[in-house]
């Protein structure tokens, strides 16, 4: 919009037949030669596609900030997820520590039961089997957790050797009860209204349809103005040198009265070329560029009338953008709400599956109790 300004002054030599850049006239010569020119234009009107341009490159822009916060949600929701992956592995750990310590003191107990001709010894080694497989799990589960710690470290951006310990939050703390309670149509109405991703797209949309304005234009007339100064010097690298003689021609001319012929002579001229020094070359250079110096200004008309039809073509191209990011919007509400369902089926499930477990503890518990109850009293082994 704010037009076109530029300066050159090259500065060379020309050698064999070449125009003179201040006569304009062909010369079978060695010169030096530099011009300078200054030239500036700028767009009057083109059917403001300049200015849809701007406007579709501010959209561009404004969606690529929003993509800031939507990179900020998604490194939010990728430490999250590393977090949990990380702490449930870390209490399969302790989970297969403990059932390891279980098959231990079980294994302890058949082999004194063995040593005491009660049980056969099929027993110990079917335990001693079993022991050698939890061990083998724990040492598995170790590597899982291992591995999902280094991974927390990168997304955290901490050197893999830096000392990390996760902190494991009450699980009585946590706000699960509130989950059945929510609608997820509900919850997809406000990430509808709220996540940078949806705002994203609506900013491109705009752009694209921007864009598609900016193409039009381009498919009609421009009218520019223009200005420019120019002024050139040249001299040539050789010194001509001219000898002047007078020679006869071969004719004669008749004296009339005295019937007497007189020789014919005319002058005529030798041009020898010789070079010099480079200095004086340049020699009127200032009367050169004061007598040379132009000026130049107008308006130019382009009329676009055949390009190989690319500008009709990156019209329609500028159409199907519009539709692309369209369904892109589409897309990404789809799998918005996909995810919302998703997880609010998921984390219903999960709150069941936990509330059965708390029962399941419970009642594990009791039996455990009454089991410790009867082998203390030698009625179970």
């Amino acid at each position: 919009q704010f037009g076109t300004a530029n300066f050159s002054t090259p500065i060379g030599l020309n050698f064999g037949r070449s125009i003179n850049r201040t006569t304009n006239i062909y010369e079978n010569t060695q010169a030096i030669f530099q011009s300078f020119n200054i030239n500036a234009s700028i767009t009057l009107f083109n059917w403001f596609a300049l200015r849809r341009a701007t406007e579709s490159n501010k959209y561009f822009y404004q969606a690529q900030v929003v993509n800031i916060d939507k990179i900020k949600n998604d490194v939010t929701l990728n430490v999250a997820a590393a977090y949990l992956q990380a702490l449930l592995a870390r209490e399969q750990v302790t989970l297969a520590k403990t059932k390891l310590a279980l098959t231990e003191q079980q294994l302890d107990n058949t082999r004194k039961l063995v040593d005491a001709g009660s049980v056969p010894e099929l027993n110990a080694a079917e335990l001693a089997v079993q022991f050698a497989t939890d061990t083998a799990a724990v040492i598995g589960a170790q590597e899982t957790y291992d591995i999902n710690s280094l991974q927390l470290k990168a997304i955290l951006n901490l050197d893999a050797a830096a000392p990390f310990d996760l902190d494991t939050p009450p699980v009585e703390t946590i706000p699960v009860e509130p989950i059945s309670s929510l609608q997820p149509d509900i919850v997809y109405q406000i990430a509808v209204g709220t996540f940078p991703q949806q705002k994203m797209n609506d900013l491109r949309i705009s752009a694209a349809r921007k864009n598609v304005d900016f193409a039009r234009g381009l498919l009609y007339p421009t009218l520019t103005a223009f200005a420019g100064l120019g002024d050139n010097f040249a001299n040539s690298l050789q010194q001509i040198n001219v000898n002047q003689s007078i020679a006869q021609t071969g004719a004669y001319a008749l004296d009339g009265l005295t019937n007497t012929q007189y020789p014919v002579y005319a002058p005529y001229a030798t041009t020898t070329y010789s070079s010099q020094p480079i200095g004086k070359a340049f020699n009127g250079y200032g009367s050169q560029l004061n007598n040379n110096f132009g000026q130049q200004v107008g308006l130019q008309l382009n009329v676009p009338i055949f390009n190989g039809n690319s500008s009709r073509t990156n019209f329609k191209k500028a159409q199907l953008n519009v539709i692309s990011a369209e369904l892109t919007k589409d897309n990404d509400l789809l799998t918005l709400k996909q995810n919302i369902y998703q997880s609010y089926y998921n984390a219903v499930a999960s709150l069941q599956k936990f509330d059965a477990n708390k029962k399941a503890v419970a009642v594990a518990e009791k039996s455990f109790d009454l089991s410790t109850e009867r082998y203390n009293i030698g009625m179970l082994n």
